[in-house]
């Protein structure tokens, strides 16, 4: 894996050192005000997940976006979210643009991917299922252009640095991210090929106490290089920190009426994943179809499968074999990739605890599942969104190991079928205000791996400014 990310730092670097003046990035201000009521507080699951880990239960939030018009290289994000006694800060940045460059400081909503984010059942590396961590985030605001004849190759990259929740740690985590992605459009079919790669280091840990944070540290996870003496044992000769990232891959079609994407999302979690590929069965496969027209009932469908059953091989990991790559857990980091409760990666991954491990981590990690998002508009007032999603959920292998070694049992032996599935209504121009939507949301869970559920939230927007 170092030589794969030693590659993509150059290419990072020499976007960077490349990029152009581009015009600014301003949106439009806006303020809304949005009231959630729901008849629960025992929500189903897509009436909690890629909501960014917002509480559940009713709530009122705000959101705006700001741009100064005497500055206009400055802008201010915000999402606040009040329910009940508590005060949650979803999104709250301030962006500041420097010729091609972007400098964000906060909380930021962002994706990575080709995926329909709107329908698709959450990214492998980053999703809309937890809360945003705290971060400094720089990147080209605008892709960098070359063009070889009729070809043309539009190049973005990223680099940020984080604190990770503190919860059970003794000092809070760091968490390192760089992305790199090259898009080539030849007429009407592009091709899409990215990298991107997330280590969390530093920090402390009851068991192995503070851990490695110094610049040098730093060069060693931005390389993926082993630690030194003050690292753990197993960091000395593995990579230090607590790697994992995806191949991100798309091909999209853009025809006179229609535009045809396909992806492919495939974990890492070391160089098994990242270099050799011995996990390459593992992935979210896409295709998503976009009707042009603007004149049909559909807009939108999205058809997904996400399999993460191989994880490198059913043998533990030894000197001699790769296997279990346990993904998003991690021995030293006990927490792993999740933020204050809840996955950042696949809202599939389950948290949770056992015997085996009998603290909080991702217990479900091997998943088998089929996804549908639909959006569409039933007149120019009314549109709807659909997701429908059935998964088969195998546990992990780490933890299936020990609980037979312990003779106990295992929730997911045998594995765990359950669907969830969602309508949502958006009616806009409500009351013949155009300040004003309504939108009606019904969720359903039927499935051994959550309660058989139903839920209805009403929820109304009123656009400010």
């Amino acid at each position: 894996m170092n030589n794969i990310v030693q590659n993509n730092l150059i290419l990072f670097c020499t976007i960077l050192l490349n990029l152009n003046t581009s015009p600014s990035l301003a949106q439009p201000n806006s303020l809304n005000l949005i009231t959630h009521l729901a008849n629960t507080d025992n929500k189903p699951f897509w009436m909690k997940s890629n909501r960014w880990g917002v509480y559940q239960g009713n709530r009122v939030s705000l959101n705006f976006n700001y741009n100064s018009r005497k500055f206009n290289f400055l802008s201010l994000n915000g999402d606040i979210v009040k329910a009940g006694n508590d005060l949650q800060i979803i999104e709250g940045n301030l962006s500041l643009g420097i010729k091609n460059y972007q400098f964000v400081f906060g909380k930021i909503k962002y994706f990575h991917g080709i995926a329909d984010h709107e329908l698709s059942s959450g990214s492998l590396i980053q999703s809309k299922n937890a809360e945003p961590i705290p971060k400094i985030l720089l990147k080209n605001a605008y892709p960098f252009n070359i063009k070889i004849k009729k070809i043309k190759l539009l190049i973005n990259a990223g680099l940020s640095h984080g604190l990770i929740e503190k919860g059970d740690y003794i000092a809070q985590p760091q968490l390192h991210e760089k992305w790199a992605n090259i898009k080539i459009n030849n007429n009407n079919l592009s091709l899409h090929l990215g990298l991107v790669h997330n280590a969390i280091f530093g920090g402390g840990t009851n068991e192995f106490g503070l851990l490695p944070s110094s610049p040098k540290d730093f060069i060693r996870v931005f390389f993926v290089q082993n630690g030194d003496k003050n690292a753990p044992i197993n960091e000395n000769i593995n990579s230090l920190g607590n790697h994992l990232g995806i191949w991100d891959l798309g091909l999209s079609l853009d025809s006179k009426n229609y535009i045809f994407t396909a992806y492919l999302q495939h974990p890492f979690e070391d160089q098994s994943g990242s270099r050799w590929l011995l996990n390459w069965q593992d992935g979210l496969y896409g295709f998503t179809i976009e009707d042009k027209s603007d004149h049909g009932f559909i807009d939108k469908i999205n058809i997904e499968f996400l399999y993460t059953l191989n994880q490198s091989g059913s043998n533990e990991v030894s000197r001699d074999t790769y296997g279990w790559d346990d993904y998003y857990n991690h021995y030293i980091y006990l927490s792993g990739w999740t933020n204050k409760g809840r996955s950042i990666g696949t809202p599939f991954a389950v948290l949770g605890s056992n015997e085996a491990r009998k603290h909080t981590h991702i217990e479900n990690n091997r998943i088998k599942a089929f996804h549908l998002g639909v959006a569409g508009k039933l007149s120019s007032k009314i549109s709807f969104k659909h997701l429908s999603s059935y998964s088969t959920n195998y546990g992990n292998f780490f933890d299936e190991d020990r609980l037979n070694k312990l003779k106990l049992d295992n929730k997911y032996s045998p594995p765990i079928n359950q669907y969830s599935g969602m309508i949502e209504l958006l009616i806009n121009n409500f009351k013949k205000n155009k300040n004003i939507s309504l939108g009606i949301l019904f969720a359903q869970d039927i499935g051994n791996l959550y309660s058989d559920n139903s839920s209805l939230e009403i929820s109304i927007r009123y656009h400010i400014r």
